[in-house]
């Protein structure tokens, strides 16, 4: 699937899981928004989900150039909530990194895009500055080049790293995915953004005046929006 075979790319480029409750993730990031200078003419809005995971994908609309004015958080089948926000350049990682500290919860992050894909995993409560956080990239920017830091985590594919000329298939989404499912995370699956409760997930939109230098974009806009410039 890969998320729809970039169906809702750019919303899906980049997914964020946080190992803790829906319910306290929601709520500890609205205490850190809102008394956030940012928000001072906003107001946050909650909307709780009970749609399929496409339909919820869907509220995330319109697409933001510039500020993020939708996050989604989607419960699954475990013990992972998968975050996603609404800008042209995907999810911004800054959020969820802060509702992580904030929560002391594991982090991960899942970016499968035609030129990276990246898988970074953080734990806050890690007794060792070094394992609180690893990261592995492939990515073309010029040329293909590969990135790793931290220690390697005890499923990782360490020959695959050494012994792969390609560097693109270093860590390429077949491999990332082996390594969510590791983690318990079924990134592949629609049903595991489908739990079996009322509620699917929660929408956080800020409403009130946007920037002047913002658009909202159909997804349409927003995916040919780089070709346009």
């Amino acid at each position: 699937m890969k998320f729809f075979n970039e169906k809702y790319s750019p919303l899906t480029d980049s997914v964020y899981f946080l190992k803790a409750r829906l319910g306290d993730i929601v709520a500890e990031f609205l205490q850190w928004q809102k008394p956030l200078e940012i928000n001072e003419n906003r107001e946050l809005q909650k909307t709780e989900l009970t749609g399929d995971l496409e339909a919820n994908l869907l509220q995330l609309l319109p697409i933001s150039v510039t500020e993020i004015r939708r996050f989604l958080f989607l419960k699954t089948t475990n013990g992972w909530t998968a975050m996603i926000s609404n800008t042209i350049l995907g999810t911004d990682g800054a959020a969820p990194s802060v509702v992580s500290e904030r929560l002391r919860c594991e982090l991960v992050r899942a970016t499968i895009v035609p030129d990276a894909t990246m898988f970074e995993y953080a734990n806050p409560l890690a007794t060792t500055a070094d394992a609180k956080f690893r990261y592995v990239y492939a990515m073309k920017e010029g040329k293909w080049e590969f990135h790793q830091h931290g220690p390697p985590l005890d499923f990782e594919d360490l020959a695959r790293y050494e012994n792969e000329r390609m560097i693109k298939n270093k860590l390429d989404a077949s491999l990332l995915i082996k390594y969510l499912m590791n983690l318990g995370i079924d990134y592949n699956t629609k049903t595991y953004y489908q739990p079996d409760s009322n509620i699917k997930g929660i929408l956080i939109s800020k409403e009130g005046p946007m920037y002047s230098n913002d658009k909202a974009l159909t997804l349409q806009a927003a995916q040919n929006y780089y070709n346009q410039q």
